[in-house]
């Protein structure tokens, strides 16, 4: 979107009270209390055509600072940013069902670790462990039910057919593809926050590590899927090649996670079927 002379830019920092709001062609700061009454009146009163660049945080302080950055920030790259939309229904729909079902399996391996030393226990953690199961097992139910009503079967089917990739990993794949349009396998693997990024510290000094951007229960089910996948022909040669490399375990399991999710996203992109021959002639590199 090109950037008008007359247009308003305005950087927006974001507290639990109130919001801070600079306005770039003013160099005006103000402070907006953070309710609805206010924001609409304050929204209402902006010249039309304004581009705002919002910054939310869980630090509840004011800081003008950052408003100011924000508003530099979109004069500076409006050209090359995209507008946020609210995500589609579907999304925030399967991501609270994940979310759920991750709290509730969380919350039973806690109670069998718990219970397991108490022997006087072991009837009522049966029934508890059970009941948890059927739980799970709705809550899977509704997940299939979303994507085979939002049309998106056939994308996760697609995801599934990639070896260590099982249902509900594929619909977190799935679903993240729907977030919005993604130029490329690169902006799909940083929006998971699969990308790497460089901390330089003292003597850790050009260390990599993932940004873990993004929804963690999409990386979690990832990192299990990669865990299926290294017992697979098509993955374990991969996997075993790192090894010899010097890598890490959780490195070989992070590096094939990612490769599993540029394969998923290609399919989803190209509307295309998995050939597993792909797999077997890749090279070993990240």
């Amino acid at each position: 979107m090109a950037m008008t002379v007359s247009q308003s830019i305005i950087g927006v920092d974001v507290a639990k009270a109130e919001v801070v709001v600079y306005q770039s062609e003013t160099a005006e700061t103000k402070i907006v209390s953070n309710k609805k009454s206010e924001l609409k009146a304050w929204l209402k009163s902006l010249p039309a055509g304004s581009a705002i660049a919002i910054e939310a945080t869980n630090i509840y302080h004011v800081d003008t600072v950052n408003a100011q950055l924000l508003a530099r920030y979109l004069k500076n790259e409006q050209a090359d940013l995209r507008a946020w939309n609210p995500p589609p229904k579907i999304y925030t729909k399967l991501q609270s069902l994940l979310r759920r079902r991750a709290a509730l399996v969380k919350m039973r391996v806690a109670l069998n670790q718990s219970w397991a030393g108490e022997p006087s226990l072991k009837a009522s953690s049966k029934s508890i462990s059970a009941c948890l199961d059927r739980h799970e097992g709705l809550i899977e139910k509704r997940i299939l039910d979303a994507v085979t009503e939002a049309g998106l079967l056939h994308q996760v089917k697609r995801c599934q057919a990639v070896e260590g990739i099982g249902f509900l990993t594929a619909v977190a794949l799935v679903m993240a593809f729907q977030r919005g349009e993604f130029e490329s396998a690169d902006a799909y693997i940083a929006f998971l926050g699969m990308d790497l990024r460089v901390s330089d510290s003292g003597q850790m000094s050009g260390r990599r590590s993932l940004s873990k951007k993004g929804d963690s229960e999409i990386r979690r089910l990832l990192h299990n899927a990669a865990s299926a996948g290294i017992r697979s022909e098509a993955w374990k040669p991969l996997y075993e090649g790192y090894l010899a490399r010097g890598l890490k375990t959780i490195q070989a399991l992070v590096i094939i996670g990612r490769k599993l999710a540029r394969i998923a996203f290609s399919l989803m992109k190209n509307l295309s079927e998995y050939q597993s021959k792909a797999v077997l002639g890749a090279s070993p590199k990240p």
